[in-house]
This record gives C-alpha cells, structure tokens and sequence, in this order.
C-alpha cells in the first residue's frame, strides 16, 4: 500500500476525536478499540500491560506509552472486558467481538468505490489522474486543504488546483 501523506493521518485523527467528544468520550478512548482487538488476538486469556503494548505496536504500528495502555486496559476493565488478577489482566465474559481489521478493510474498499468514482469523473472532465490510488491521493489532498473552510461552511474552490 502506497505510503500516506501525514495529513490523511491528521484528518483521521480529528474525525476521530470529533467523534468522540460527541460521545462525551475523551482522546484517549479512541484507542480502546484498538486495546480491544489487540487482546482478542493475543491466543491466551492472561497477559501484562507489555504483552498489549508490543500487540498494539507489531499490528498497528501504534507506539502507546506503557502508562496510557494501563489507563485504556483499567477501562476495560471498569466496563467488564477484563478482571485484574495479581498484577495480570484475565478475559472476561464481557469482552466484545474484534472488527476492526474488518471495518477498516470496509473502509478502505469504500473509500475505492469513491477514488474509483472520482477517477471516472477526472477523466470525463479531461483531468489526468493515473489511478484510484492518485484519485484518493487528491481527494486527500483537497480535504487536507480545504477541511477547516469545509467544516465552517465558508465554500470551497469550484475547481481543484495544483498548489
């Protein structure tokens, strides 16, 4: 997969953020899903803290300091995912099903389905694009330049640019 501009990971994160203050949920619960999917995929009902933060970096590539993945892993257990037992967290009953891999693989086909629609678009338009990845690249783009007028509803150029 080609490498991401930093901004698509900025938009992300404040769509995610957004998200969960209208849930009256703080920043640091946007990685509980992430916690969530990394215990069910560890293959043991008992682990430490270090066991869910090396999970969290080797699948996600997410580099969470030790103190915040204890502070998301009490949660889980305030919630009933888990119980605390002499210094290990143990599964419990309450634990939901993991779908993150499988929501972001919706997303991603999702967002083709839209790179591929613009791609046609483009094209129609007499635009040169090389593919849905450079489709969705521009989009990207243009939302990263454009998201603060966007969500302020103050207009957006009538035509893409180049700069």
């Amino acid at each position: 997969m080609p490498e991401k501009p930093p901004e698509i990971g900025v938009l992300s994160t404040l769509a995610l953020l957004k998200a969960n203050f209208d849930e009256s949920q703080d920043h640091i619960g946007m990685f509980l899903p992430f916690v969530v999917d990394a215990i069910a995929g560890l293959g043991s009902r008992s682990f430490i803290t270090e066991d869910i933060a090396s999970r969290l970096s080797s699948t996600f590539e997410l580099e969470i300091p030790l103190h915040t993945v204890k502070t998301l892993l009490n949660r889980a257990v305030k919630r009933g995912y888990l119980q605390r037992s002499y210094g290990r967290y143990e599964i419990a009953e309450g634990l939901p099903e993991s779908d993150l891999l499988a929501r972001a693989d919706n997303v991603r086909s999702a967002q083709m389905l839209l790179a591929n629609a613009f791609l046609n678009f483009a094209h129609r338009q007499g635009e040169e694009l090389t593919d849905a990845e450079a489709a969705l690249t521009s989009i990207f783009d243009f939302l990263g330049r454009n998201h603060v007028s966007i969500l302020l509803d103050e207009g957006v150029p009538d035509r893409l640019s180049a700069d």
